[in-house]
């Protein structure tokens, strides 16, 4: 019986694990968008997420150091770098007031994706990337929701006698829903990025829930590849059995 051994493959370029931080803002961007929000593009609105693309990229500075063999310190050296590093750069977005909750988005992403990274768990640093990016959009949908939302309606029909209600704890509700809807969202939305992109932005994981994935190929697209060849080998073997007998032949299918 043949049996077939796991194969991993790397990345094509370290600099390409870049694009994930990018791409997860743009797609926020997309989000609110669709969603009809007004959200103007300046500087102001689009600073906590220029934030997250600074750290997502800080966070992989390290992983990308140690593959070019430009330093030679240890793993627990530059872990303790980072975390310093990003601790600062918090204080410093918080005396800049920014807020502090970005100071802390910062420090999470940068040490967070350093600390994924390091121990070979690149598609949960994908994952962080896109949670932090759906906080952000959670705040700006739940704010919208706060600002949009009445607290008092009347019940009461055009001829009727006004009857006014408090729906407060009914706004409060929505807002909440809002916030924790894109957050999950966006939750998914990166495990779903994770998985297509690694072996092809990002390494594959060699430890952890992702590396039962690494059979063959190692990313959805290279699956898909895969199939194709398959399927058109399959029409190969049909149009060749049919010039030798003459007949249609119908496929057979192999295991």
């Amino acid at each position: 019986m043949e049996q077939k051994t796991g194969t991993t493959r790397t990345a094509p370029a370290a600099q390409l694990g870049w694009l994930i931080a990018p791409l997860a803002v743009l797609l926020a961007i997309a989000t609110i968008k669709l969603a009809g929000i007004s959200f103007e593009l300046d500087v102001d609105n689009l600073t906590p997420m220029i934030f997250i693309v600074v750290a997502g990229i800080f966070g992989l500075v390290p992983s990308m150091l140690n593959q070019s063999e430009s330093i030679t310190l240890s793993k627990t050296t530059i872990s303790l770098s980072m975390l310093v590093t990003a601790l600062v750069g918090a204080e410093i977005i918080y005396m800049q007031n920014y807020g502090a909750l970005s100071g802390l988005i910062f420090a999470l992403v940068s040490f967070g994706v350093h600390f994924m990274t390091s121990r070979g768990r690149h598609e949960l640093a994908t994952i962080i990337v896109f949670m932090a990016v759906g906080v952000n959009l959670g705040i700006i949908m739940a704010g919208d929701a706060l600002a949009s939302l009445p607290e008092i309606y009347n019940m009461a029909g055009p001829d009727e006698q006004a009857s006014y209600v408090s729906t407060l704890n009914l706004k409060y509700q929505a807002v909440g829903y809002q916030f924790f809807s894109y957050l999950t969202l966006f939750t998914l939305v990166g495990v779903l990025v994770a998985t297509i992109v690694r072996g092809v932005l990002t390494p594959v994981s060699e430890t952890g829930w992702f590396s039962f994935m690494n059979n063959e190929s190692s990313s959805i697209i290279s699956t898909l590849s895969r199939l194709q060849t398959n399927s058109e080998s399959l029409q190969l073997k049909v149009t060749t059995a049919t010039l030798a007998t003459g007949q249609p032949s119908s496929p057979v299918w192999s295991h």
